[in-house]
């Protein structure tokens, strides 16, 4: 077990975390780092995203299943997360890149699971393309 998966177990109760809130937290905790501009909706780069973080946190549930029916893992239930954030996001044209108009004061991925809110945003930092330069 690596030292990822043990700070997982210790840090989620029963490994619980909504998908949705992995996804708003990420992109607050991104938006904080000065990366404020993230990939459209459905876009392969946040399937990658989703299947490298699974890969590095494999016991947290919100990160499994996935579809092998294609190019590349597609996640689950990413659309409807994203339909769930249209309220706290701006896509930009003609890119189609969303942006975050409302990052809470509290961002809960970052206060209650700092080491998965770092990582996955290094790990996006390491996708070619899914931040703008």
């Amino acid at each position: 077990m690596t030292e990822n998966e043990k700070s997982a177990d210790i840090l989620i109760p029963e490994n619980e975390l909504w998908l949705t809130e992995f996804i708003r937290g990420f992109m607050e905790h991104a938006t904080k780092q000065g990366k404020v501009t993230f990939p459209p909706p459905g876009d392969i780069l946040w399937h990658i995203l989703m299947y490298e973080t699974h890969s590095a946190f494999p016991c947290i549930k919100c990160l499994t299943g996935y579809d092998w029916d294609g190019p590349y893992p597609k996640k689950r239930d990413l659309d409807l997360v994203f339909f769930g954030l249209y309220s706290v996001t701006a896509m930009s044209f003609p890119t189609c890149r969303l942006k975050l108009h409302h990052v809470r004061d509290e961002n809960i991925l970052a206060r209650h699971y700092p080491f998965l809110a770092k990582e996955a945003f290094a790990i996006a930092c390491n996708i070619p393309g899914f931040f703008e330069e």
